[in-house]
């Protein structure tokens, strides 16, 4: 089943910047990337949410992570960030990487309490309605090094 079109309905109501269904099904199609997506309890065909991630050896990133509107601050966006971490630690990774926005508090908070912490910084990377704003660059540890 290609969600593209649903991924980027939330990703729409998500980011200033949302990507295209074009995107979305380049994803999809790609190996390398893994998508979990949260549905409510008996309706598995309505996505509240989802999270795309990149596995490339053993280092990872998440691509984009996003909880439609009405569904956010009800811990689904853990939900998904721990349906990842499961899957890489069966997938041997040692490390997940994520860029966010420095302005997205919310998001911060999530991140910082799940374990990240940031590694750099890039100026000015997102456009938004306000001007530009600096893109963190944040790392969690997945598996400890043999």
């Amino acid at each position: 089943m290609d969600d593209s079109d649903i991924l980027h309905d939330i990703h729409k109501q998500s980011f200033y910047h949302a990507w295209d269904e074009t995107v979305f099904a380049s994803f999809l199609a790609d190996p390398q990337i893994s998508g979990f997506i949260v549905s409510p309890e008996g309706k598995p065909g309505k996505v509240l949410g989802f999270v795309l991630c990149r596995l490339v050896i053993d280092e990872a990133e998440i691509i984009t992570i996003a909880v439609h509107p009405r569904f956010r601050q009800k811990g689904l966006g853990k939900k998904l960030l721990d349906a990842v971490f499961r899957y890489l630690y069966q997938q041997r990774a040692k490390v997940l990487f994520l860029e966010v926005d420095e302005n997205n508090s919310a998001a911060l908070a999530l991140y910082k309490g799940l374990g990240f912490h940031e590694v750099g910084r890039r100026p000015g990377y997102y456009k938004t309605d306000k001007g530009h704003s600096d893109a963190l660059i944040m790392r969690r540890t997945i598996q400890q090094k043999d």
